[in-house]
């Protein structure tokens, strides 16, 4: 074998194994997640609002429905303990004023508010209102990204 032979190869070995490094670092900086040191979920809360106007149409009426009934239905214990809660929030409603300005919502919307030891995020999901039109995948959906939020996974 000559010299530019071996160099190729061991050029292109270097470079595989730097690919493979990087994508294994990528990999696990995604799927980190916040736990505390004995594997539990460093969340305290979550909050998952539909938040919408006093006149809503078929479509926000149906976003509310079906968080609802994710939320219900695959939470129930965490519900009970505070761990999670649900509810609908009027925008335009000055008894709802406070949550609403919390999360900063002004329409029809589905937002999760995660309580952390490092504070509190807010997210509003849009991916939701793609899913109305079939219930199943909308549940599976939101379930997930529950899940997620109660793990301590933001991404």
């Amino acid at each position: 074998m000559s010299n530019l032979e071996t160099r190729s190869k061991r050029l292109a070995f270097t470079i595989i194994i730097t690919v493979f490094l990087f994508l294994s670092s990528a990999v696990m900086i995604c799927s980190a997640s916040e736990t505390t040191d004995d594997g539990t979920s460093s969340v305290e809360k979550v909050e998952v609002y539909h938040f919408h106007l006093k006149h809503q149409c078929y479509s926000c009426i149906r976003l509310g429905e079906l968080a609802e009934q994710t939320v219900n239905k695959n939470f129930a214990d965490e519900l009970e303990s505070g761990k999670i809660v649900f509810g609908h929030l009027t925008v335009d409603d000055p008894t709802d004023k406070e949550i609403v300005d919390k999360y900063s919502a002004s329409g029809s919307s589905l937002m999760i508010g995660v309580y952390t030891p490092d504070g509190f995020k807010v997210e509003e999901d849009t991916k939701v209102w793609y899913k109305l039109g079939n219930p199943d995948e909308y549940e599976a959906y939101l379930k997930d990204l529950i899940e997620k939020r109660l793990s301590g996974n933001m991404n």
